[in-house]
């Protein structure tokens, strides 16, 4: 088994497993049906491999990749073949989170630094947009609702993000004054 120390993901189908090994530079993705390993490859630098998100028809996933020494890159691959399609050189000094939109040809790319959030398109590797008024000090997790109006935001200021006017539509309130670690929409 590989340590899941950098990031866990279900595919949208429910039928795949991604588990990355952070400092061990390595991905598996796993039948969760009969727990076979179906791919697995290695980043082509060495360093850590955090966040794994799928694409919503469950054929490819997104990597993060980088830390504050090396620069940060996003990577698409092939979930089965683990064929790299393509590279997203991204602003971030570290990707913090990631998040497929569900309908629309487009990843939102969050880092943990004051840097903008990052639309980039996973089919083409252009970048689409940069946001700074979605500015966070520091990213947790992303989450498109299901219809993908709606981005949530899990971070130092969680926000939701009303997509269609790209603009905030709401900070939320958080009990404490630690991060927001999680959020997922129902």
């Amino acid at each position: 088994p590989i340590p899941a120390e950098g990031g866990v993901a279900i595919s949208p189908d429910s039928q795949k497993g991604a588990a990355t090994g952070g400092s061990q530079n390595e991905i598996r993705v796993i039948d969760l049906n009969t727990n076979d390993v179906l791919s697995r490859f290695e980043l082509p630098e060495t360093s850590w491999v955090g966040f794994v998100e799928w694409s919503p028809d469950s054929s490819q996933v997104a990597l993060a990749y980088g830390n504050a020494q090396v620069p940060s890159r996003v990577y698409i691959y092939n979930a089965i073949t683990a064929e790299r399609l393509r590279t997203l050189d991204v602003s971030a000094r570290y990707v913090q989170a990631l998040a497929w939109h569900p309908k629309e040809s487009l990843l939102a790319v969050g880092q943990n630094s004051s840097g903008p959030m990052e639309f980039w398109d996973p089919q083409t590797g252009i970048l689409i947009d940069s946001r700074d008024e979605f500015r966070s000090w520091a990213w947790n997790t992303l989450d498109w609702n299901p219809s993908g109006t709606a981005l949530a935001i899990a971070g130092w200021r969680p926000q939701l993000v009303d997509w269609q006017q790209r603009s905030i539509a709401a900070t939320l309130t958080k009990p404490h004054t630690q991060n927001a670690t999680a959020v997922e929409y129902s």
